[in-house]
């Protein structure tokens, strides 16, 4: 069967989704994903760059059984964690979450990109604002 002509845009982005993704949710060393990896390793030398850092970092289970990243973006209380696929930015302070999940993004670049941005963001501004009172 043949999909119509206005599928195509959607089944090519798929196709290329799945074959960015390939081999990045698995988990392997440690536990976790390479997705994991990249995301934290990423994260840590953006942190730096603007004078935060992850502390109180932890592996917990999730649900599903699989490890993810627990930590605080030092020296306020925003929270990241790092699952399989996804990755989650919490500022508990005004209750506000930003979700990065796989299937928003075509690449995983693309999404440790944007959550980079959003943590890095988040976590000078409270900063700032900490830093001020």
């Amino acid at each position: 069967m043949k999909l119509p002509a206005w599928l195509n845009p959607f089944n090519r982005w798929n196709q290329a989704h799945r074959d960015a993704w390939r081999d990045w949710t698995t988990p392997g060393e440690g536990g976790l994903s390479r997705f994991q990896r990249e995301c934290e390793r990423s994260l840590v030398q953006a942190l730096a760059e603007h004078g935060l850092r992850l502390g109180e970092r932890n592996l917990r289970h999730a649900g599903d059984g699989s490890l993810y990243v627990h930590a605080r973006v030092a020296p306020t209380m925003l929270q990241v964690e790092i699952y399989v696929d996804t990755a989650n930015v919490l500022d508990t302070r005004w209750h506000s979450d930003q979700c990065f999940e796989e299937w928003g993004f075509q690449t995983p670049a693309e999404l440790i990109t944007r959550f980079i941005a959003a943590a890095q963001q988040r976590g000078a501004k409270l900063a700032a604002s900490s830093r001020a009172v």
